[in-house]
């Protein structure tokens, strides 16, 4: 599972939060989560003298299983809206791809549901 964020979205960095927990609550769980975090260099606005706010923002998944990628990742991605979830099948091949609600990393969330399907539908083709 990944979380693809920008560092400016602050629902996402709280979802890592929640992303953390969800990944951590069954560790002999077959799967691993780690959020992507990318950032842009958007000036803060004339009350902030235009700093750039990354460097600040980026402090948020500190202690999480999130990883910094370069900016174009969204545009291979044709992110249009965050947080963008993929969940992957050990193959490699995307079963899952699309903005994550906020809840999604809830006990009965919607990842949950996803890697139910997902875990189902490999047990009866006997993977």
């Amino acid at each position: 599972m990944l979380m693809l964020f920008s560092d400016w979205c602050i629902e996402c960095r709280e979802l890592v939060k929640t992303m953390t927990k969800f990944a951590a609550a069954d560790s002999k769980a077959p799967f691993n989560v780690y959020g992507l975090l990318y950032s842009e260099d958007s000036p803060a606005g004339p009350q902030d003298d235009g700093k750039v706010l990354h460097a600040e923002n980026e402090k948020y998944p500190a202690g999480t299983p999130t990883l910094e990628v370069p900016a174009q990742v969204v545009q291979t991605f044709g992110v249009a809206d965050f947080p963008l979830g993929v969940v992957l099948d050990r193959t490699g091949t995307i079963r899952f791809i699309g903005v994550l609600p906020g809840d999604a990393f809830e006990e009965k969330g919607y990842i949950s549901k996803v890697l139910e399907r997902m875990f189902a539908k490999s047990a009866s083709k006997g993977d």
